[in-house]
């Protein structure tokens, strides 16, 4: 009877590790598909800024109302803070204004062991 019970133990850990790790490579590629997605979104308005920026535009951008002017400034510091919030997250692993686990702050990305790029050499 032992012996069963350990073997249906091992088989059901077994099951569930197994099931887990599939859950872990569907995780990691939708991660994986929305860093790419973003990131073409990314260069394609860097793409659109540098057009913002060339002589003709920047001629016609007399043309807009000072509604419309405001607003485009408006998105553009908007995006800049953004950024900036972003780049935060990438280098260090977390926002700006998050306090970390050892600041008494709770971890929210649920993995005690994540590896931001600057505690692997980058930055």
């Amino acid at each position: 009877m032992d012996k069963e019970l350990k073997d249906a133990r091992a088989a059901l850990e077994d099951y569930y590790s197994k099931k887990d790790q599939r859950r872990q490579i569907r995780v990691e590629k939708t991660f994986r598909q929305a860093i790419a997605h973003g990131t073409e979104l990314l260069s394609q308005s860097h793409q659109w800024l540098l057009l913002l920026t060339t002589p003709g535009m920047a001629e016609g951008l007399s043309w807009l109302s000072e509604a419309e002017t405001v607003s485009l400034l408006g998105q553009i510091q908007t995006v800049r803070d953004t950024l900036e919030k972003a780049e935060e997250v990438v280098l260090h692993g977390r926002a700006p204004d998050a306090v970390s686990p050892e600041e008494g702050g709770e971890v929210t990305n649920g993995d005690d062991d994540f590896k931001s790029p600057k505690n692997m050499g980058y930055g």
